[in-house]
């Protein structure tokens, strides 16, 4: 079962004709029961992000991959516009994937098999009907907001920082109310940016610190400084269609992983609110900002440290970096305030060497340890077996009390939800238990001694690896990941290996 919202569905939601999933849910529901179909636990997909392209629909790209594995007899759907409006691409992927593997489409109107010929020919022209309906409903759409932008009206779908949205007088579109507390933060930003020479990074640390929080409620980052930067919203203009939503390459851009490049049909106008800065302001900002950009290195450097991805914080778990410094090299955590200090890079990558030489004295001649017993959760099994066949027969009792009219279509639904629900917890449990029962955790100690070969290698080349890419090649060839702890801070002339706790993890053979 495949549930999709349209953008039709929030205006209705709007109106108040009910929450659109749960909607079509039990439609489809009371279609599954009237044709007899049988629905397991887990097979209910609901798309809640927007967009009308497949890269842009998670549930929509699993559900594609498990009807091309042969998975589903069949999908049901309110109607087929819900699987595939996008563009042409979009809707040739949808009909060859079902057509492919034989399953059908089911709605409460027609059910649609794609290897017959009639229907395969109906499904396609629906989909090129609804292709063409979408695409006039969006150009209407984006023409009323580009003339409402060009009236100075704010049409975004977040508010910035700094500001309110608010209807406006004459009751047509919305515009923005200062916020007075955040003004004040925002014209300090800007102050600390220009006057003050702060770092985008500093500026955030030090937002942070005072609990300032964004529109979101999140703490600061060194992009959110810069998209409050970027924000010409904050100069008291209104910007439209600033990006491109496709690349030049005709697939949208967030699926080839390549950002938005500028539209060359951007709208910026006069706004209809109060500026917090003044435009010459916000330009010297972007000036500073280009001048930054055109100062800075390029990006695409060799790999510079033997740990690099390798080495991770112990407490947030991000990975470490390398950050040099007058008096040395070292590695440090990218969290703000993180509570894991730095060391010395040479002394952690000694120390992993240490590390790796101990396993090759400790271990050496050991035979390989038996394979742990894998638990026994025979009574759990069959516990979990039984309560998903009682709970198929409590579901059946309920359908013949609803065909008897003891029933009523709410009861029966607010049953067959509980029921489902009991169905879909033990299945989760079963399959946990049988996965625990299959895959018993690897032992660590039989890891290190089968890596034994591989240690004796990489210690021996080691000596002769002359860049930090081929150190690099080397640990990775034997270590997956270091958990990396450590939270005293010492004066330089202090040794901090005692304070430093490495936790190697060997790759797995």
């Amino acid at each position: 079962m495949y549930l999709r919202k349209s953008r039709a569905d929030l205006e209705a939601e709007a109106r108040g004709e009910g929450e659109t999933l749960a909607r079509h849910f039990q439609i489809l529901t009371r279609l599954a029961d009237q044709l007899g179909l049988s629905i397991p636990p887990g097979a209910v997909y609901r798309e809640i992000v927007s967009g009308d392209t497949i890269a842009a629909r998670p549930m929509m790209q699993r559900l594609l991959q498990e009807v091309a594995d042969g998975k589903w007899q069949g999908v049901l759907c309110t109607e087929v516009e819900r699987l595939a409006r996008g563009d042409t691409i979009d809707q040739g992927i949808v009909a060859q994937t079902f057509k492919s593997s034989g399953t059908r489409i089911i709605t409460p109107n027609k059910t649609y098999d794609p290897r017959n010929e009639m229907d395969e020919e109906f499904f396609e022209f629906s989909l090129f009907m609804a292709r063409r309906e979408y695409k006039a409903i969006n150009r209407r759409l984006q023409a009323g907001r580009a003339a409402s932008v060009r009236e100075g009206h704010y049409v975004g779908a977040r508010r910035p920082f700094g500001y309110r949205v608010v209807r406006c007088a004459n009751n047509r579109g919305y515009t923005l109310e200062q916020i007075p507390e955040e003004a004040a933060i925002v014209r300090m930003v800007y102050d600390w940016y220009l006057n003050s020479s702060l770092s985008k990074h500093e500026i955030a640390r030090r937002l942070n610190a005072l609990g300032v929080k964004t529109s979101f409620g999140r703490e600061w980052t060194d992009h959110s400084i810069r998209a409050m930067l970027n924000q010409p919203v904050l100069a008291g203009f209104v910007r439209w269609n600033a990006r491109q939503n496709y690349a030049a390459s005709g697939m949208p851009a967030q699926a080839n992983g390549v950002k938005r490049p500028k539209s060359p049909n951007e709208i910026l106008v006069r706004g209809l609110h109060d500026p917090i800065i003044s435009p010459e302001t916000y330009q010297a900002a972007r000036d500073r900002a280009a001048a930054l950009r055109t100062s800075m290195p390029a990006t695409n450097k060799p790999i510079s440290s033997p740990l690099a991805g390798l080495l991770r914080c112990a407490i947030c778990g991000r990975t470490m970096v390398r950050k040099p410094e007058k008096w040395g090299v070292f590695v440090t955590c990218r969290t703000d305030r993180c509570p894991c200090s730095a060391a010395s890079l040479d002394v952690v990558l000694s120390m992993v060497l240490d590390t790796l030489r101990a396993w090759l004295h400790d271990y050496q001649g050991q035979a390989l340890p038996a394979a742990p017993a894998a638990p026994d959760h025979t009574k759990e099994i069959a516990l979990a077996r039984a309560a998903i066949e009682t709970a198929k027969r409590q579901l059946n009792a309920a359908r013949d009390l609803l065909e008897q009219g003891i029933y009523s279509a709410d009861e029966y639904l607010e049953r067959r939800a509980t029921l489902t629900a009991k169905i879909e917890a033990a299945a989760a449990e079963l399959q946990r238990l049988e996965s625990d029962a299959a895959n018993p955790p690897a032992d660590p100690t039989a890891q290190i001694i089968r890596l034994l070969p591989d240690i004796q290698r990489v210690l021996s080349a080691w000596p002769l690896a002359q860049t930090p890419q081929e150190q690099r090649a080397l640990l990775a060839s034997v270590l997956s990941s270091i958990d990396y702890q450590k939270n005293a801070h010492l004066y330089r002339n202090q040794d901090p290996r005692p304070y430093i706790t490495l936790t190697l993890h060997p790759v797995s053979r």
